[in-house]
């Protein structure tokens, strides 16, 4: 698409200068987006079945810099590492490790959710499409009719 790319390149310009480079910038942009999206829908749709949200980041992953032992292993510099968010109880990290963007992401989710229910919308249960880990991918939604005689 022709207006993707137009993007890509102007935010790609935009970030040339950064001292982390344009790469890592956008891709934190992209997985910030991501995340956001997946708790707002995992929210929603946790609301909608009165029940406690499941985590919306399931899992993440990260590099080791240096040999690291882990028990009676050693994970080799270098080597990527698949950390399993949804059973910690740590769905934003934890420590010096947590998400620096968790209360960002709580203020944009929680005022997305306010917004929606507050012009009416509920969602299309039968309708939602589960990513392959039963996640929501799609939640669609529709705006309930306003009732006119208490506008008048």
């Amino acid at each position: 698409n022709a207006g993707c790319d137009l993007a890509v390149s102007r935010l790609l310009d935009r970030f040339r200068l950064h001292p982390a480079g344009p790469v890592p910038v956008l891709s934190l942009l992209y997985q910030c987006h991501g995340a956001s999206a997946a708790l707002i829908a995992a929210t929603i749709l946790a609301r909608h079945r009165h029940e406690p949200r499941r985590s919306a980041i399931e899992q993440t992953v990260r590099m080791t810099s240096v040999d690291t032992p882990i028990g009676d292993r050693v994970i080799v510099a270098g080597r990527s590492v698949v950390l399993d968010l949804k059973n910690s109880g740590f769905e934003f990290g934890a420590g010096r490790h947590e998400s620096p963007g968790r209360n960002l992401a709580e203020a944009i989710f929680s005022g997305m959710v306010k917004a929606l229910t507050a012009q009416g919308y509920h969602l299309l249960p039968n309708l939602v499409e589960y990513a392959p880990d039963r996640r929501p991918r799609a939640l669609p939604m529709e705006r309930q009719a306003r009732d006119r005689t208490m506008q008048s």
